[in-house]
């Protein structure tokens, strides 16, 4: 069990696991200052894994083998405790929709999961960065109403740090930095991330 205080990314799982999905994703040429690539895309199926490793990760845990030892993480907020089970989270696209379902557990709701969707366009109506979700997750209301919002956060995190590393490991710029994600479309076929490189007052 890790405590939510010592949350930490693990880039290598995510890294290794987009290598072993489609090696033609890494473009080898540069990227000048400003400029985007095109489009890093990743079939619907190739997500579920990819999003489990991004919450382990986020959540702290060092490698993918912890999914199979159903890792968890404990919340506190006062007196009210949370189990978070980051290896179990499930993944659904449709246009212009990422859907997250989280599985959680305590004494009010027993095992449970909590569902959000993060509406962050599609080809057709482009939205960057930007993202829209509901007021509020849904799930059993023991849990929703004290942990909602720390919940949708963890999700939201989740989508960012998948699409930052998606575009990391699409390409470099000219200083050998890695590109950053400007845009996230979503149809149920899959997930594309737009990769920028930085601008010239932002080169490292």
């Amino acid at each position: 069990m890790a405590d939510l205080s010592r949350l930490a990314l693990d880039s290598r799982l995510l890294v290794s696991g987009l290598r072993l999905i489609d090696p033609k994703l890494f473009k080898p040429e540069p990227l000048p200052a400003g400029t985007t690539s095109t489009e890093a895309t990743l079939a619907a199926k190739d997500l579920p894994g990819l999003v489990r490793s991004a919450a382990l990760a986020i959540s702290g845990f060092a490698d993918d083998a912890a999914a199979d030892r159903a890792p968890s993480v404990l919340w506190r907020n006062g007196a009210s405790e949370l189990l978070v089970l980051p290896g179990g989270v499930q993944t659904k696209l449709a246009d212009g929709i990422v859907a997250l379902s989280v599985p959680v557990r305590c004494d009010q709701s027993g095992d449970a999961f909590v569902h959000m969707s993060f509406f962050v366009g599609a080809p057709d109506r482009p939205a960057g960065l930007v993202a829209a979700t509901e007021p509020r997750p849904r799930g059993p209301a023991a849990v929703v109403d004290v942990w909602g919002e720390r919940l949708v956060a963890f999700g939201w995190r989740i989508v960012v740090e998948l699409a930052t590393h998606i575009a990391a490991e699409s390409g470099r710029d000219e200083d050998g930095a890695p590109l950053l994600p400007v845009a996230i479309t979503a149809t149920p076929r899959g997930l594309a991330v737009l990769p920028m490189a930085r601008h010239a007052m932002d080169r490292k």
